[in-house]
């Protein structure tokens, strides 16, 4: 560090001013600093994936297990119930970036679906609380056991809430957690299809707040 440096800081301290660093600036009210994107066809928006009061525009695995509270969706699984989902979109949704604010309440595995079509096999980012990593996996509806395509050291602690995005952008697959990138990889198709919430493990309990969604090639 110079003596210019040095100064400076010693006047900012004095000052009783905070330096305004680009962290402080980033933040989930401005998606960190990804508030505004767009494209050729302009800006590229957030759309809510709630309707109503209730779960309008889903598709439950298992009714009983899933609710809604305001801006929340809740997963609380019961002793008999092991996976379960929530389901939005179809085959077309292809380039997108779907968001929601995660808290695992109770249970090692809270999950985002992707890529679900009449086909029977489908994606998953699944957050594995034994490991304590958070990977992107692959399996087909009906056969036991997953394929881990992607697997990264990561904590999500019980209790607190964490902005999660999935972004699909034609063969690649991303996951951000509170803005930094965790799993990334390319598969060798897009995995077009719609998205769910998802739990795993009986007594599982999580909640997930303010789902969207935003396409970058349009609304489907």
């Amino acid at each position: 560090m110079t003596a210019s440096t040095v100064l400076f800081f010693i006047l900012i301290l004095q000052s009783g001013m905070t330096p305004a660093f680009a962290s402080d600036r980033l933040n989930p009210e401005d998606d960190y600093g990804r508030a505004r994107i767009g494209g050729m066809k302009g800006r590229i928006t957030w759309e809510s994936m709630l309707y109503g009061e209730g779960l309008e525009g889903w598709k439950p695995g298992k009714e009983a297990v899933w609710s809604r509270e305001g801006d929340t969706i809740i997963a609380q699984a019961a002793g008999k119930d092991g996976a379960t989902r929530l389901v939005q979109g179809d085959s077309t949704w292809s380039h997108y970036e779907f968001k929601v604010q995660v808290t695992r309440v109770k249970g090692a595995n809270v999950q985002i679906r992707f890529g679900i079509t009449d086909e029977s096999r489908e994606y998953m980012v699944d957050y594995l609380g034994g490991w304590k990593a958070l990977a992107i996996s692959t399996y087909e509806r009906g056969k036991r056991g997953v394929t881990k395509l992607d697997v990264v050291n990561f904590v999500l602690e019980r209790g607190r809430e964490f902005d999660l995005v999935l972004a699909v952008r034609g063969h690649s697959v991303t996951t951000y957690v509170d803005g930094k990138l965790v799993n990334r990889l390319t598969l060798e198709s897009n995995p077009k299809g719609a998205v769910g919430l998802g739990t795993w493990g009986r007594h599982a309990v999580a909640r997930f707040r303010d789902p969207r969604i935003r396409h970058y090639n349009g609304r489907p």
